[in-house]
């Protein structure tokens, strides 16, 4: 076998081990993370002023209406 070859073999290797850790918790607990970020970054975005909207570029309906979906949604 090359090298070039027992790289590849390797990287192959690294990516399904990589899978092996998607346990139902570990899913879980990424889309608690989400759903927690969400809720974070909405209610902030809710707290800005005229000025910081400004900054990023949103008016006060556009964040407001960011800051008004639930949790769960994208």
């Amino acid at each position: 076998m090359s090298s070039s070859t027992t790289c590849t073999s390797r990287a192959y290797q690294s990516q399904d081990e990589k899978h092996q850790h998607w346990t139902p918790a570990v899913v879980i607990r990424q889309q608690l993370r989400r759903w927690h970020q969400n809720w974070r970054t909405r209610r902030q975005l809710s707290a800005l002023g005229a000025h910081e909207l400004q900054d990023i570029g949103l008016s006060r309906s556009e964040a407001l209406e960011e800051a008004s979906k639930p949790f769960w949604r994208s």
